[in-house]
């Protein structure tokens, strides 16, 4: 549904401007860098809300407040509806009157902007695809077990597979980088630690290399992954940040970790990460069926349905986002594999939402091409209280 004309204009007018620059106006006192931190707007603290001037995102991670652009920072941070974040940004009201000409410029510079970005955007894109396939070049067959690798991490998961069946690799020492900005903005890389990794080739869906996912793995862990701490970062409690012990380097986005697909295919189980879909894959294998990971649950989910309000239903996709996984035309059904029920990670909704998208993809193919197979989907429930399919079949180890 398009927006009435001097509210179009209004909505394009407000997104030049940048969440950086509105915390600048608003006088919030952020770090340097790109990932700037400091304290919430909502909440205090002292580096528990962090602006990220690339991106164009923000989030805190004590109140949870996040979003991408300027309108949903002054939708969280004044605690107002669409229309009126709109008018805070630009300075006038949406009765304002405009011309067609005023609002056909307005229009002509969001584009300008948006081409200027997206060109950026690939160029990051193409240059994250190379590091990633630098690492996957790097990688090997999985040592035998007993060498501490890939396949006494996944005993040690109670989900270890034939590893000439998966597509899983290893590097015996690869590097864990991190960016660390100075006082005086200036970046650097210190390595904080190196050592065994799991890898895996996110594949997009033309078939091309899209990124790695990569696993540090310290067998002396519970879990089996490393536990890192960054050098200046703390958590909204004063602990030093605890670093994930997983990095995707690449584009993901529409892509997924192909772990197992059989010759005759007609099912696909998914889960967010690579342990969940091989605890189906080793516990549950039914045959017809290829076992992906999905990355991330922004992945499989994609964007959320915003209403007029621009109040996003987390369960109702947007059907102009395709920037996200979609199963191939060869897929008769589809399981998605949930991992959580918190209601902050509102992973119910974001799957939900997936399942709808992929529906709503094969019904309109299907109009122009009834020859396609229909698609079911379906959903593997959460186990609660925290718990997750893995740790299912860890109990019993």
């Amino acid at each position: 549904m398009s927006l009435p004309r001097e509210l179009e204009a209004l909505k394009l007018d407000a997104l030049a401007v940048t969440c950086w620059s509105w915390a600048n106006f608003k006088g919030w006192k952020l770090g340097p860098g790109a990932d700037k931190a400091g304290p919430c707007p909502n909440c205090g603290g002292t580096d528990r809300f962090a602006i990220h001037t690339t991106k164009n995102t923000f989030n805190c991670r004590r109140c949870g407040i996040s979003g991408h652009g300027v309108i949903d920072l002054v939708m969280a941070t004044e605690n107002v509806k669409f229309v009126r974040a709109c008018e805070l940004i630009t300075g006038r009201t949406v009765a304002d009157p405009i011309s067609a000409e005023e609002a056909a410029r307005i229009h002509q510079e969001a584009e300008r902007r948006e081409r200027e970005r997206a060109a950026e955007e690939e160029k990051r894109r193409l240059r994250a695809i190379n590091e990633g396939k630098s690492v996957w070049n790097r990688s090997s067959l999985p040592m035998p077990a007993g060498r501490g690798g890939v396949a006494d991490y996944l005993a040690l998961r109670g989900i270890a597979v034939k590893l000439d069946k998966v597509l899983l690799r290893e590097v015996p020492a690869l590097p864990y980088v991190t960016e660390v900005t100075g006082a005086d903005g200036r970046k650097t890389y210190p390595t904080l630690h190196t050592g065994p990794a799991m890898v895996a080739a996110v594949v997009l869906p033309d078939g091309s290399f899209g990124a790695v996912h990569q696993t540090w793995i310290d067998l002396g862990q519970p879990n089996g992954k490393v536990v890192l701490f960054h050098p200046s970062k703390t958590e909204a409690d004063g602990s030093p940040q605890t670093m994930p012990a997983k990095k995707v380097r690449g584009s993901k986005k529409g892509g997924a970790i192909k772990l197992y697909t059989p010759k005759s295919v007609r099912r696909i189980v998914m889960g967010e990460g690579i342990e969940t879909t091989l605890t189906m894959l080793r516990h549950n294998f039914e045959p017809g069926t290829a076992y992906w990971a999905g990355v991330d649950l922004g992945n499989m989910a994609g964007k959320a349905y915003r209403d007029f309000d621009n109040k996003r239903q987390e369960d109702e996709p947007d059907l102009d986002d395709w920037d996200c996984f979609v199963p191939p035309d060869w897929c008769e059904e589809l399981v998605f594999l949930c991992d959580s029920d918190e209601a902050e990670t509102k992973t119910v909704e974001k799957l939900t939402r997936g399942l709808k998208r992929a529906l709503a993809a094969r019904l309109a193919k299907r109009t122009l091409d009834p020859s396609l197979p229909s698609l079911d989907v379906n959903f593997v429930n959460p186990l609660g209280d925290g718990k997750d399919l893995n740790d299912l079949v860890r109990v019993s180890l």
